[in-house]
């Protein structure tokens, strides 16, 4: 079973550093394919890239004097829904601090145990979207999902104690994974310190860690590529290069996310003759659930 992108290259999107790919983010054409590729088999399809990319969100924050912080996570700005799963909160691999509920695994109905909800109906426990990545069993589990009708700020929250050495001024890192169904929306992250009487302090400020592949990098589509049966899917699409052109070195580049993978790989290849030896394969063997480059 082998998906195949070629470049005679699922993904995020393609580039090829200085020759002139065209679309390289997968637009459609009328008939729902991605404009100028070759579709080599069956199981290719484009979706939107908004509601079916999740992202890790990690933000930087130092406690100061405190030795308790509220985090808030939520939206505003956009109509829609923002989904948020497996939180943490750690200053190194050997410091995780507790998060009640992090995945959001306990909750009766909808209500999400451990968490405050700002308001109290935008937000809520769900289990009918939990599908991680496409092909992943559903029903094990739960993610959150916040939601605003018309663009104002709705959250949810949880206290946290902070563990450890008894000293100020720790920097710890917040991290999440998070899905946006509102394109316009604005992700919140917030964290404000508690004083010892329990009441609500400043502001901490939180940096943003820079992602290593920033939601920027994205098209407003994706290409899925799966096969039901063993057999070959995948798109391709020629280059002409000048005579000065193939003289230079050219850099192939593509973002993956194998969702589920039985048996065989997902394989970026670039033939650049007709000659044995003249192609080159790079190939991805195992499933996971992170977006990579692969050049």
């Amino acid at each position: 079973m082998v998906a195949r992108l070629v470049l005679l290259a699922m993904t995020g999107g393609v580039v090829v550093s200085g020759a002139a790919l065209e679309n390289g983010n997968f637009e459609q054409n009328h008939e729902g394919d991605p404009a100028g590729w070759k579709v080599l088999g069956p199981g290719v399809s484009v979706k939107p890239a908004a509601g079916t990319v999740w992202n890790r969100g990690q933000m930087v924050f130092n406690s100061g004097a405190y030795k308790r912080v509220r985090i808030w996570l939520g939206m505003e700005g956009g109509a829609g829904s923002v989904w948020f799963d497996n939180v943490r909160m750690e200053e190194s691999e050997f410091s995780t601090q507790i998060i009640a509920n992090p995945s959001f695994e306990e909750g009766e109905s909808d209500v999400i145990k451990g968490w405050m909800q700002e308001p109290a109906n935008g937000s809520s426990r769900d289990t009918t979207r939990w599908e991680r990545f496409p092909g992943q069993a559903e029903g094990k589990g739960a993610s959150a999902r916040v939601t605003s009708p018309d663009g104002t700020r709705s959250r949810i929250g949880q206290d946290v104690r902070i563990h450890g050495r008894n000293e100020p001024n720790r920097e710890f890192v917040l991290s999440f994974d998070w899905r946006a169904e509102a394109p316009d929306a604005h992700l919140v992250t917030e964290v404000y310190g508690i004083e010892a009487d329990g009441q609500v302090g400043p502001l901490l400020p939180v940096t943003p860690l820079e992602a290593r592949f920033p939601q920027e990098k994205f098209g407003k589509n994706i290409l899925s590529l799966s096969l039901g049966a063993p057999g070959e899917t995948g798109v391709s699409q020629p280059l002409e290069l000048s005579a000065d052109e193939r003289k230079l070195p050219w850099r192939v580049s593509v973002l993956v996310r194998v969702a589920k993978l039985n048996k065989g790989s997902v394989v970026l290849s670039v033939q650049t003759g007709a000659e044995a030896g003249s192609e080159a394969r790079t190939e991805i063997s195992r499933a996971g659930d992170v977006w990579q480059e692969v050049s």
